[in-house]
């Protein structure tokens, strides 16, 4: 009885040794580093299930980014796999401004950028663009914008403007956050990104904005993209200017609104075109609503209320016209 009684206590405790064992889950690092495809593809997948969308989930482990950026990377990581990555480090660059230093390092938006235009699916490479474009809308004022517009990443990034509705919104934000330079408006124009603007700007909302943002860029101080927007027209013989004062007129959104001002401001300051067309469009339009849009007691957010003064002080300046119609007002 005593030896059966040791007996037992020998295999309850090697039972519980290797319950231990088998309760405690795999090295991270050691899946990702291992050959085990499906193993890989397993982790990264639940990964990104865990943080899309939860802050307080993200794991801040440099070693796990750093096996994350190599894979995708990595020429021989299969399209599954490399388009779940992009979807995590996606989400990774919303991390705190700390984290741009790491992901600098790595280059990641050269990673991003040799994702697109290849042989690559469909999913993977709008996954690309979305993890381009949320690193430059975290990463602002830190992009170093001479990558994106070297000519052959500048050409493959203009052709996903004719994309769907998500892949080209996204395109244009990417575009915009990175166009700060004549010469980047220049490689733009010649690139014809004008009627893909304009076409754009025939959708939906959130689609419209985004390119509303982009032609504003354009046109900011460059004769060059105003002569040609002045005289562009759409097939119906509606011109660019008279579709963007319908918007500033009819639309509610009033970020679509201030937007399309904009556009009308800079074509009107670059004296391009009509002059009395567009004092009247800025006079009898654009001014009111901007009016209306700086005024405290509206619901407009103080965000909006100072994008609008600040684009009515521009319109307005030096020209004695407009700034007694605004007294006017």
């Amino acid at each position: 009885l005593k030896n059966f009684q040791n007996k037992t206590t020998v295999n309850i405790a090697m039972e519980m040794e290797l319950s231990m064992v088998q309760d405690t889950p795999p090295d991270p690092i050691d899946i990702l580093t291992s050959e085990d495809e499906a193993s890989k593809l397993s982790y990264v997948t639940q990964l990104k299930h865990t943080i899309i969308g939860n802050k307080s989930r993200k794991i801040h482990s440099l070693s796990i980014l750093s096996r994350l950026i190599s894979l995708t990377e990595n020429q021989s990581t299969s399209d599954q796999l490399l388009s779940e990555c992009l979807v995590v480090l996606a989400s990774y660059c919303y991390l705190p401004l700390e984290a741009w230093a790491f992901f600098k390092h790595h280059d990641l938006p050269s990673i991003f950028l040799a994702k697109l235009g290849g042989h690559l699916s469909k999913r993977t490479t709008h996954n690309a663009i979305y993890a381009l474009a949320s690193y430059c809308k975290n990463f602002t004022e830190h992009l170093d914008v001479d990558i994106f517009y070297r000519e052959d990443n500048l050409s493959t990034l203009v052709s996903y403007l004719d994309g769907a509705i998500r892949v080209s919104q996204q395109t244009a934000v990417i575009l915009q956050l990175t166009c700060t330079t004549h010469t980047h408006q220049l490689k733009l124009l010649n690139l014809g990104v004008i009627p893909k603007i304009a076409n754009k700007l025939l959708q939906i909302n959130t689609v419209r904005q985004s390119f509303l943002d982009l032609l504003a860029t354009l046109l900011a101080d460059n004769l060059d993209v105003s002569l040609v927007v002045s005289q562009y027209a759409y097939s119906t013989g509606i011109n660019i200017s008279e579709h963007l004062t319908d918007l500033v007129v009819r639309e509610v959104d009033p970020y679509i609104k201030l937007s399309a001002s904009r556009c009308l401001v800079s074509t009107f300051l670059s004296q391009v075109s009509d002059r009395d067309f567009n004092t009247n469009i800025l006079k009898y339009h654009v001014l009111p609503r901007l009016v209306a849009l700086s005024k405290p007691e509206t619901d407009s957010s103080y965000v909006i209320q100072c994008q609008a003064v600040n684009i009515l002080c521009r319109a307005i300046e030096g020209d004695t016209e407009l700034q007694q119609s605004l007294a006017v007002t």
